[in-house]
């Protein structure tokens, strides 16, 4: 719990330094872009079974994405979509003696994206559908759900920017003993534009 405010807290000072980096003028954010990102993810799996305890999750892991913005109106407001996979399990934070392991994996984002240009920085909301597999003893299982969250991006020259998100994703589906998918995950991202 610590880490995951710790690293919340970092990406939070990140957006709000992004942002406040950010010239007068508007900076053309159309086309393309591409790029990865490291996430750190915590949450729950709220058990779908009455008097049973949730189940915590949580780690590491990465995530490549591809996307395309639209200056609209007076240049400053971008829209973009964003389609994102992300890149190994996110493991339950519990293991002992008569404990199942229970991972989710394979989270594919779709994102609507829109936000406001400070000359080099770009901050923005999100929100869209997610999907993923959650494996557990039971075996593999869909799960699909919502996206919303917050980012900024700042072009550190013509082609490169560096930015952060946060986002919390709410997933269900699958066996009835794992309910829900609870969980947030703050994102350092690397994105070059095409």
């Amino acid at each position: 719990m610590k880490k995951s405010i710790v690293v919340s807290s970092a990406a939070t000072s990140t957006l709000a330094l992004l942002a406040a980096s950010g010239s007068a003028h508007a900076q053309d954010w159309s086309g393309f872009y591409g790029g990865v990102s490291l996430n750190y993810n915590s949450g729950d799996i709220v058990s779908g079974l009455s008097g049973s305890s949730d189940y915590g999750i949580g780690g590491h892991n990465g995530s490549v994405f591809v996307g395309h913005n639209w200056n609209v109106g007076n240049g400053n407001t971008v829209a973009g979509v964003e389609l994102a996979l992300s890149l190994g399990d996110v493991d339950m934070s519990y293991s002992g003696p008569g404990s199942d392991y229970l991972t989710i994996s394979n989270i594919f984002d779709v994102k609507g994206r829109v936000g406001q240009s400070m000359g080099k920085t770009l901050v923005y909301g999100f929100a869209g559908l997610s999907f993923g597999t959650r494996s557990s003893v039971a075996g593999d299982y869909n799960i699909s759900g919502t996206n919303v969250g917050i980012g900024v991006s700042h072009m550190i020259n013509e082609n490169f920017a560096v930015g952060a998100e946060l986002m919390r994703l709410n997933m269900d589906g699958g066996y009835s003993a794992y309910g829900s998918a609870k969980m947030n995950s703050a994102s350092l991202r690397l994105e070059m534009k095409f």
